[in-house]
């Protein structure tokens, strides 16, 4: 980490975008535009794990204002993930007025449990209302 320190965040990004293509030279930067302004709303969560969305729409680190270097473990990037699925969810819901709608498990045990447990929950309703 202290040599990352002693970077500056251009140094950072050419090293994490040349690590990144020696690993798969597939890999690259996504080039898009966007049709509004990113703001800091909705973040909290992101800037409290290190990163943040510029107005741009890139992710960035926060200790560097470079792009994050890659994640060590794999539970590191689906925790990454798993904070962009929530960001992108808050701008779905705040952006474009979008409504989050659950839909049923496809599992069937799932929905089975899913039916008794709200018919003992129905149950239990109907008895409070006769007692």
């Amino acid at each position: 980490l202290a040599y990352i320190d002693q970077m500056d965040a251009k140094q950072v990004t050419d090293a994490t975008e040349e690590k990144e293509q020696q690993q798969d030279p597939n890999i690259g930067s996504v080039q898009i535009s966007l049709d509004f302004e990113i703001d800091s709303d909705g973040q909290d969560e992101l800037k409290n794990a290190g990163f943040y969305i510029n107005d741009k729409g890139i992710c960035l680190s926060t200790q560097h204002n470079a792009r994050p270097p890659l994640f060590s473990t794999f539970e590191e990037f689906e925790e990454f993930g798993a904070l962009m699925e929530k960001y992108i969810f808050h701008l779905l819901r705040n952006h474009y007025q979008l409504i989050g709608v659950s839909l049923p498990s496809l599992d069937v045990n799932q929905n089975k449990n899913t039916a008794i447990a709200k018919k003992k929950q129905s149950k239990s309703k109907q008895k409070k209302k006769t007692v």
